[in-house]
């Protein structure tokens, strides 16, 4: 980590050459560090390594831009980030946290996924204030008929002890205003023939940083599986 306020002062020849390195320095590492640098210039480079975001000063340098915010249109912001997996074979929920702010479309992967229980697995959105618990419209629903739930988007219906479940949900931010997410996905489970369709809806109170695979009641504890997630 390096910065700079690249500006040579007069002084002697081993301090011009330290001095003349410690710019080269900032400038090959993007002028990365935890804060931003003290004397900025627009349109300069930032690697902000607390959020581990790039970041761009604008045209007046008043402010910061994350780099995939200002060239949203370019093929980099569609570029996939995936999570590390985690073994759905104990405890009663799995968490994805540290989500960057500029995420607008996340995929929710689990495969083999069972419980102890007969709840279906839910997915459930969360930001600053913690996961929320309330407020989402989804639905899982075959040819036998639909699981309304409010309490997360869940992966299956008739979910019976000993099912194994694989599938996926994407996530999409339609009204960044309002933190506005639609979802839409598939499953199967292991006692059905049928295909679940999955969707739904879901306001959150602030910007989306962290996603959780856990149980319509949080009490089932998972035996099996994995589950992931890619974010873009």
């Amino acid at each position: 980590m390096s910065q700079h306020d690249y500006l040579i002062e007069n002084q002697d020849g081993a301090s011009f050459r330290a001095d003349i390195n410690d710019v080269l320095g900032a400038a090959v590492s993007l002028n990365s560090g935890a804060t931003e640098p003290s004397t900025p210039y627009a349109y300069m480079l930032w690697q902000d390594t607390t959020a581990g975001v790039l970041k761009q000063r604008n045209a007046a340098n008043t402010g910061w831009v994350a780099v995939v915010d200002a060239i949203a249109a370019a093929p980099l912001a569609r570029l996939l980030t995936s999570g590390t997996v985690q073994a759905t074979t104990s405890g009663t929920s799995k968490d994805f946290t540290g989500i960057p702010s500029w995420v607008k479309r996340i995929t929710v992967m689990f495969n083999g996924v069972s419980t102890n229980g007969t709840n279906s697995p839910i997915i459930q959105l969360g930001d600053s204030g913690g996961i929320e618990a309330t407020g989402y419209n989804a639905t899982a629903s075959d040819s036998g008929g639909r699981l309304s739930e409010t309490t997360g988007f869940p992966v299956a219906r008739g979910v019976g002890t000993g099912d194994f479940m694989t599938g996926v949900l994407q996530l999409s931010l339609i009204n960044a205003a309002a933190n506005t997410w639609v979802a839409i996905g598939n499953s199967t489970r292991t006692t059905s023939a049928n295909t679940y369709f999955l969707s739904g809806s879901k306001s959150l109170s602030a910007t989306l940083d962290s996603i959780r695979f856990t149980t319509i009641g949080g009490a089932d504890v998972f035996d099996a599986g994995n589950v992931n997630i890619l974010y873009e």
